[in-house]
C-alpha cells in the first residue's frame, strides 16, 4: 500500500464514515461515578461478579472472550472497538487499566491467517514456559526459565532482516470503559512494550497503582527503514478519586475469579512487516515485530486484515470505547 492510499485509508474513517455504523452514547471516561461497575457499593460489586461466576459454571474467562482492540497496520492512529452495535473508531481511548498480563508463545513453523494451532510452547506470564508436549525443559531450553531459553533472545527470528524474538511477546492491557462490566483489551505488540514498562514504572515510583488512575491510550505513528508502523503511548491523565478505591479492589478480585491468566491466547504474527530494532526493551534487548499490528492472527487465533470500516457520520471519539 502507498503512503497515499494509507492517507486516504486513514482518512475516511477520519472524515467519511460508513452509514450504518454504531452510534455512541459516551459517558465521562474521567468521572469514576459514571463507570456502570463503579457507581454502587461494594457489596453490589461483589454480587455482580459472582452473578458473571455464577452463569460460567466455573468456566473462566480469557482474553479472546473480551473485546479484543488491535493496534491497526500501515502506522494508522485510529483504534477500531468492536462492540455489540457494531465497530466504533476513536483517536483516544481512555478508562481505567484494571490488569495487564505479559504473555509469550512461541511456534515453531510459520502460520497461514487465522490458523488455530496451539503454540510449541508458551507462557502467561513471560517468565517461564509451559511445552505443549507436556515435557518440563532445562534451563537454557525450551520449556524453561524464558529469560534463558534462546528463542527469546534477540535475533533467534528466523525470518529475513529481523533481529527479533523467535517467542512472540505482548502485552495485554484490560481497560474498564465507562459503558462495559467487563474490560476490553487492547493488544500491544512487542514494539510497545517498552512504552508500558516506562508507564507503569513511573507510576510505581510515584507510588500509585496502575488501576488507581485513568490511563489514556493512543497511537502513535513510527517510520523505520521504510516501514510505518503503530505505538502504544500511555498516559496518566488524572486520578480515580480515592472514595471508589475500595470498589475498584472489590473489582478486581472479582475479576481475578473469574479471569485466567494461565491460558496463554497471544497468537504469532502471520504476514508482518518488520522493522528495523530501533528501540530497547527494559532488559536492554532490541524490539523488533514492528509490523504485526493488526494483519493476520490475532489473540486466540482470529484471523484478522487490519482495521477498515468508519464510524457513523462523526469524528473518532475521544474518550471511553464502548463494549
Amino acid at each position: 500500500m502507498t503512503n497515499r492510499n494509507k492517507e486516504k485509508d486513514e482518512s475516511a474513517i477520519e472524515k467519511a464514515p460508513q452509514a450504518g455504523a454504531a452510534q455512541v452514547v459516551e459517558r465521562n471516561p474521567m468521572e469514576a461515578a459514571t463507570y456502570r461497575i463503579l457507581n454502587r457499593t461494594d457489596e453490589e460489586i461483589v454480587k455482580a461478579m459472582e452473578i458473571f461466576d455464577h452463569n460460567l459454571r466455573g468456566q473462566k474467562l480469557t482474553e479472546r472472550d473480551l473485546p479484543i482492540i488491535k493496534v491497526p497496520p500501515q502506522g494508522m492512529t485510529i483504534w477500531t472497538v468492536p462492540t455489540t452495535e457494531g465497530d466504533t473508531h476513536h483517536k483516544e481511548l481512555t478508562g481505567i487499566l484494571v490488569e495487564y498480563t505479559t504473555p509469550r508463545a512461541y511456534w515453531d513453523k510459520p502460520m497461514e491467517p487465522g490458523s488455530v494451532t496451539p503454540p510449541v510452547c508458551s507462557s502467561p506470564d513471560g517468565l517461564h514456559g509451559t511445552r505443549g508436549d507436556g515435557v518440563q525443559g532445562k534451563p537454557g531450553e525450551m520449556g524453561g526459565p524464558c529469560h534463558l531459553c534462546p528463542f527469546s533472545k534477540y535475533g533467534s527470528d528466523p525470518r529475513e532482516d529481523s533481529n527479533g524474538q523467535a517467542c512472540k511477546e505482548k502485552r495485554m492491557l484490560f481497560l474498564l470503559t465507562p459503558e462495559s462490566l467487563m474490560p476490553v483489551v487492547a493488544q500491544g505488540p512487542s514494539t510497545s512494550i517498552r512504552n508500558v514498562f516506562e508507564y507503569t514504572m513511573g507510576l510505581a515510583n510515584e507510588e500509585t497503582p496502575f488501576h488507581h488512575v485513568y490511563t489514556q491510550l493512543t497511537l502513535e505513528k513510527v517510520a523505520a527503514g521504510g516501514v510505518e508502523y503503530s505505538k502504544i503511548i500511555l498516559k496518566n491523565v488524572g486520578p480515580v478519586p480515592e472514595e471508589f478505591h475500595s470498589q475498584l479492589e472489590s473489582y478486581r478480585n472479582g475479576l481475578a475469579n473469574i479471569l485466567s491468566t494461565q491460558e496463554v491466547n497471544v497468537a504469532p504474527d502471520v504476514d508482518i512487516q518488520t522493522a528495523p530494532a530501533a528501540e530497547h526493551q527494559p532488559d536492554g534487548g532490541e524490539e523488533d515485530n514492528a509490523g504485526g499490528n493488526g494483519e493476520g492472527a490475532d489473540a486466540g487465533g482470529n484471523g484478522g486484515e487490519g482495521n477498515e470500516g468508519t464510524d457513523a457520520g462523526k469524528e473518532p471519539e475521544a474518550a471511553g470505547a464502548k463494549s
